[in-house]
């Protein structure tokens, strides 16, 4: 009973060897028709050895390496600062990023909108000092004016030309002009 068993194995195998067509690569071998039979039947085993190693993982085809060993990967998070959608990744997965180099950008209406409304007060602040520099600039032309008025002044006092009230009110232009450009500097 067991060798009629084997026998049949050994028959289906035969069976199913010769009836499995060979690659025309492997039939039409270049320059066989030069070589002895034994020779053309050695190369047929190299061509089928080969491709049975390939195809049992034993060879690779040229490029591609089969090896043993062990990969490290570092996995880095990326977050962003503040919430929003991802709205434009700038690099490819895998590729290598610098540190401080940009990886996406992220749409957030919310600060968005904050930013514009830092803008606009940066922008009335830039308005306000402009203002204010201009009103400096009137101010000490004032200024410039009472005590040129005060300085002369002293010299038609002293000479009797004018009388005290009229130094003493030129005196009072000449500090409040003072104190008016003393606070449009502080307001700046």
């Amino acid at each position: 009973m067991r060798i009629r068993y084997l026998f049949g194995i050994l028959l289906v195998s035969a069976f199913a060897a010769g009836s499995v067509p060979l690659p025309s690569a492997l039939i039409c071998l270049p320059g066989a028709a030069f070589l002895t039979p034994t020779a053309q039947a050695a190369q047929i085993r190299t061509k089928i050895r080969s491709l049975l190693d390939r195809v049992l993982g034993r060879s690779m085809p040229d490029g591609i390496y089969k090896t043993n060993g062990r990969i490290e990967a570092t996995q880095v998070v990326v977050a962003a600062k503040y919430p929003g959608r991802l709205t434009d990744i700038t690099v490819k997965e895998g590729s290598e990023v610098k540190a401080g180099q940009a990886v996406g950008r992220v749409s957030s209406p919310q600060f968005e909108a904050q930013r514009r409304a830092a803008q606009a007060n940066l922008d009335k602040a830039g308005q306000a000092l402009t203002e204010v520099e201009h009103l400096i600039n009137e101010r000490q032309a004032v200024l410039a004016a009472a005590k040129s008025d005060f300085e002369r002044g002293q010299e038609l006092v002293g000479k009797k030309i004018i009388t005290q009230q009229t130094f003493d009110q030129r005196r009072r232009n000449y500090e409040g002009a003072e104190a008016n450009v003393q606070g449009a500097i502080a307001q700046r």
